[in-house]
């Protein structure tokens, strides 16, 4: 057995098989394209409706009022400009997240909804909204 052209054969057997999938993938996505198959749309950020979300809808379908209600509660005020949120610790918390607090406006926890603003910035944000 010849090592060497064992393993020329091996890297031209593994060539092959790259440049042929990637010219399926090519052509998978060209064909999706043309069929005129939309792309995933992104994700909204939490608090942020997408057009036309009728919530009544949602209430009766899944018979939960969760945005609503995660949206009643008031922004917690920070001192600083990074905030980690564990969404209430232990077993019935969430993965932390750590949320940068540099926009005038409040930022929303993407597991628990909660909202969050920096003091500097909380007293205007609240003259704007009336809150």
């Amino acid at each position: 057995m010849i090592r060497c052209g064992t393993r020329q054969l091996w890297w031209q057997l593994r060539a092959r098989y790259h440049t042929t999938t990637t010219v399926h993938r090519v052509a998978a996505e060209e064909e999706k394209e043309s069929v005129g198959i939309k792309p995933k749309r992104l994700h909204q950020p939490l608090g942020v409706y997408p057009q036309g979300t009728n919530l009544e809808e949602v209430r009766e379908k899944w018979q939960s009022d969760a945005m609503e209600l995660i949206s009643k509660v008031p922004p917690i005020v920070v001192d600083g400009y990074v905030i980690a949120c564990n969404g209430g610790g232990g077993p019935l918390g969430h993965p932390i997240e750590y949320i940068r607090l540099e926009a005038p406006y409040p930022s929303t926890c993407k597991y628990c909804g909660l909202r969050y603003i920096n003091k500097d910035t909380f007293e205007k944000w609240k003259k704007e909204n009336n809150e």
